[in-house]
């Protein structure tokens, strides 16, 4: 809990008064960078539930119990990670991310008109918003709970 605290902390507020730091960073921006780092840390909620539960039992009925085992397919992360592992993964995702994301706002890329940034951003939120969703239909919680 102390870590999804630090990251409310500091993280977040880095991104909101970002805009602040570099007129060429916007409202847009910080809504979307927000957006991504919130998916982010549900998917690192994710993977350290994956962790500490590698094996469950689901009871489907009165007579049949059905072992599902859960494995992490991210091969940086792999099977077995720390929470210490698990957490320098997701921090360097989000730091790295973010300074992607200033590096294209300052260069002015467009692509078709749409800044390049805008892409970067949106192709990142549906990468973590596939996986949290893909994660959670195949019943894989949170720690937040």
């Amino acid at each position: 809990m102390i870590k999804v605290l630090i990251c409310v902390l500091f993280l977040i507020p880095s991104q909101v008064f970002a805009n602040e730091i570099s007129t060429d960073w916007s409202l847009t921006d910080t809504a979307l960078q927000v957006i991504f780092t919130g998916l982010l840390e549900a998917d690192r909620e994710q993977t350290i539930w994956i962790a500490k539960h590698p094996l469950v039992r689901n009871q489907v009925s009165e007579n049949e119990v059905i072992n599902t085992r859960y494995t992490e397919k991210n091969k940086i992360i792999g099977n077995n990670a720390s929470s210490t592992r698990i957490d320098t993964y997701f921090a360097t995702c989000a730091i790295t991310n973010a300074a992607i994301s200033y590096g294209l706002r300052k260069s002015g890329w467009n692509i078709f008109g749409v800044p390049l940034v805008t892409l970067w951003q949106a192709t990142s939120i549906h990468i973590e918003g596939k996986t949290v969703v893909d994660n959670i239909s195949i019943n894989i919680g949170t720690t937040f709970n």
